[in-house]
C-alpha cells in the first residue's frame, strides 16, 4: 500500500506591545492525500497559553508521534518565537536548532514525547505567500491581513479566518510543490533544509559524471565573493528602462570549471594557467581597451565598478579567468603562487539545458522549481560543510557534557536551568559534498559578464545590481530574447522617473506606482527616496527581528540610513 503524502504548516500571527512580538492566533493545517484538517487557536492574554493549548489539540487529533511542520519564515519570524516558547516549557527538551546566516533552518524539540521538527517553506519557495499563490494556485486567492497589528488592537477576532486561510494555503502549495517534484525525480524534494539541498541531490543522482567535490580549501574561499553592484553617481533619471540577464549563474555554470585535485603552483604564468592565484599587489597601467573612452559621452566615475569591488585591497586570492580579465583592464598584477586545476566545459551543462528548458515551460509549478533548483545549486556548492549545531540544556546536561570532555560551546544562559550550547561534534547534519573551487569560479564569471556590458560604450548605464542593468539605452536587439545569458526586460515601457542613489538603495517610479529598494527596511517609499536624495540622511523607525551567536532574538528600533 503506497504511503500517502502529507504536508503539516503552522502559521502564527502575533500584535505587538512595549515593541515585543506577542503570538495571539495560530493555525496548524494537514494535508494528507486528499483530506485536509485545520485547527486554529486564540488566546489574547497568554501567548504561552495559546501555543501549549494549540500543539495539545495538535496530538489529540493528529495521529503519530513525530511532526514536520512547515512555517513560511521559520528563520526570523516562527522560530524565534517558537524557541522562546519551547526554552521555558518544563516539559519540553530542546533536541536541535540548526542556525545558518543568522537564520533558524530547522528546530527540533520533544514536547510530552512527540517529536515536532520544524522548518522553513521559505527555504524551498523564497517567494512572498501571496505571489507563490498568484504563480501556482490563482484560483485560491490569498487575502491581506484584516487589520493592522501595529496600530489596531480592537480587530484582532478578524485574524482567524485569516490565519487559518494562510495555513491551508501554504500546506496547498507544498503538497503541489513535494508531488510535482517526486513525480519528475522520484524521491522527496523536502528531505532537505531547503532548494540548494534538493538540486544538489537531483544534480547527484541524475546528471553527475565528473569528480566536483574537493575537500573544503578555506584559501580558495577567501575568493568567493558576491555580485558586482554598480552606480554612475548619485542621479534621479527620466525613461530608464530595466533589464534582467536570464539566468545569469546558470549561464556562467556552462563556462570552463575548475575540477579535479588542486596541485600548488610556485611559480605561474597567468596565461598558460587554470585556477586560483595569490596576487600581491596591482597597479593600473591604463584604462584597457574593454573600458570606456574618455571621448565616450557617458563615462565612468573615477573609481570603476571592478576597482571599487573587487581590486581595492592586497594581497587577494583571485580565479586566474578575472585576474586576466583585470589583465584586459589595464592591470599589471604581481602573482606569488597559485593552486592550479584540471578544467571542464561540460560539469553542468546536461543539467542547465533541461532545467531551463523546464523554465521556459508554460507548466507554473514547473517553471517555478526548475528556475529554484537551476538557481540554487551554485550556491549549495559554496557552502561551508559544517552547520552550527546548538541545543537548549539543563544543568545537569551541561555538567555531564562537560564532564565527559564532549566538544561543546556554552553560548548564554536563558534560565537558571536553560543554557544555549553550540555542539562542535561531527553532525549527521554535515554536508559531506561541495565544490568551492566551482562556486567561486562562477561567480567570478559573473562578475565579469555584467562588467562587460557596464563598460559598453553605446550604453548608458546608471546602475547594475548583479544580474540586472537600468540604462537609457537599450541592449542590441538581437541580445533581448529569452535564450540563456540574454536579456529580457523587466517592464514592458520605460519609468517615468527613476532614484538611484547608492548601491541597493533606488526607486522606480510610474503614475502613483512605484518599486523602492533600500537594504535592511521593509516596505520603503518613495518619499524616503526623495528625502535622502536631498538630506543625504534619514532614521527609520523599523521593527526587525534576527539572529545572533549569543542571542535568540534582537530587536532594532531604529535605523539610521546615509544617502
Amino acid at each position: 500500500m503506497l504511503r500517502k503524502e502529507r504536508i503539516m504548516t503552522l502559521d502564527i500571527e502575533t500584535h505587538i506591545i512595549k515593541g515585543i512580538h506577542l503570538p495571539f492566533a495560530a493555525s496548524i493545517c494537514e494535508i494528507e492525500g486528499v483530506n485536509k484538517k485545520t485547527l486554529t487557536q486564540t488566546c489574547h492574554r497568554s501567548s504561552h497559553l495559546l501555543l501549549e493549548s494549540l500543539f495539545l489539540r495538535c496530538f489529540f487529533h493528529f495521529r503519530g508521534s513525530h511532526f514536520v511542520f512547515y512555517c513560511h519564515n521559520l528563520g526570523r519570524f516562527e522560530g524565534p518565537l517558537l524557541a522562546n516558547f519551547f526554552i521555558v516549557h518544563e516539559e519540553c527538551m530542546i533536541e536541535n536548532i540548526l542556525i545558518h546566516e543568522n537564520k533558524i533552518i530547522m528546530l527540533h524539540v520533544k514536547l510530552r514525547g512527540k517529536h515536532l521538527v520544524f522548518k522553513d517553506s521559505l527555504s524551498f519557495l523564497p517567494f512572498k505567500l501571496y505571489e507563490l499563490n498568484a504563480m501556482i494556485a490563482p484560483k485560491k486567492i490569498k487575502s491581506s491581513l484584516p487589520f493592522n497589528p501595529f496600530v489596531n488592537k480592537s480587530q484582532k477576532h478578524r485574524v482567524l479566518p485569516y490565519v487559518k486561510h494562510d495555513a491551508q494555503v501554504l500546506a496547498f502549495l507544498l503538497f503541489i510543490f513535494k508531488k510535482q517534484l517526486r513525480h519528475n525525480f522520484l524521491q522527496d524534494p523536502l528531505i532537505s533544509f531547503g532548494t540548494p539541498g534538493m538540486a544538489l541531490k537531483i544534480y547527484s543522482k541524475f546528471f553527475h559524471e565528473k569528480n566536483i567535490f574537493t575537500k573544503e580549501q578555506e584559501t580558495i574561499r577567501k575568493s568567493f565573493k558576491g555580485g558586482l553592484n554598480f552606480i554612475k553617481q548619485q542621479s534621479r533619471v527620466k525613461g530608464v528602462l530595466g533589464f534582467d540577464i536570464n539566468s545569469l549563474y546558470p549561464f556562467c555554470m556552462l563556462n570552463k570549471l575548475p575540477v579535479g585535485e588542486p596541485k600548488f603552483k610556485k611559480n605561474v604564468i597567468l596565461e598558460d594557467f587554470f585556477g586560483f592565484v595569490y596576487v600581491k599587489s596591482l597597479k593600473k597601467l591604463s584604462r584597457g581597451a574593454s573600458v570606456i573612452g574618455n571621448n565616450s559621452n557617458h563615462s565612468l566615475p573615477p573609481s570603476a565598478p571592478y576597482e571599487e569591488k573587487l581590486l581595492s585591497s592586497t594581497p587577494m586570492i583571485l580565479f586566474s579567468e578575472e585576474a586576466k580579465y583585470a589583465q584586459k583592464l589595464g592591470y599589471l598584477i604581481d602573482i606569488r603562487w597559485g593552486i592550479e586545476y584540471e578544467s571542464s566545459f561540460s560539469v553542468f551543462h546536461k543539467f542547465i539545458n533541461y532545467f531551463y528548458n523546464l523554465k521556459k515551460s508554460h507548466h507554473s509549478t514547473n517553471s517555478i522549481s526548475a528556475k529554484l533548483i537551476m538557481n540554487s545549486l551554485y550556491g549549495r556548492l559554496g557552502m561551508r560543510k559544517n552547520y552550527p549545531s546548538y541545543q537548549i540544556v539543563d544543568r545537569f546536561d551541561l555538567h555531564e557534557l562537560s564532564s565527559q570532555g564532549k566538544n561543546v560551546k556554552l553560548i548564554r544562559s536563558f534560565t537558571p536551568n536553560a543554557y544555549l550550547i553550540e555542539n562542535k561534534e561531527e553532525s549527521k547534519y554535515n554536508r559531506t559534498l561541495a565544490s568551492t573551487p566551482i562556486a567561486s569560479a562562477i561567480t567570478s564569471y559573473g562578475r565579469i559578464t555584467i562588467h562587460q556590458w557596464i563598460t559598453r560604450k553605446e550604453l548608458e548605464i546608471h546602475y547594475s545590481d548583479t544580474d540586472s542593468l537600468y540604462t537609457l539605452s537599450p541592449p542590441p536587439v538581437n541580445f533581448i530574447n529569452d535564450n540563456l545569458g540574454s536579456f529580457k526586460k523587466i517592464n514592458p515601457s520605460p519609468w517615468d522617473e527613476a532614484i538611484f542613489i547608492k548601491s541597493k538603495m533606488y526607486g522606480l517610479k510610474r503614475g502613483n506606482f512605484s518599486i523602492n529598494k533600500i537594504k535592511s527596511i521593509r516596505s520603503p517609499k518613495w518619499e524616503h527616496l526623495t528625502e535622502l536624495q536631498k538630506k543625504k540622511k534619514l532614521n527609520l523607525f523599523q521593527q526587525r527581528w534576527f539572529m545572533r551567536k549569543n542571542h535568540v532574538l534582537t530587536l532594532i528600533q531604529a535605523l539610521h540610513l546615509q544617502g
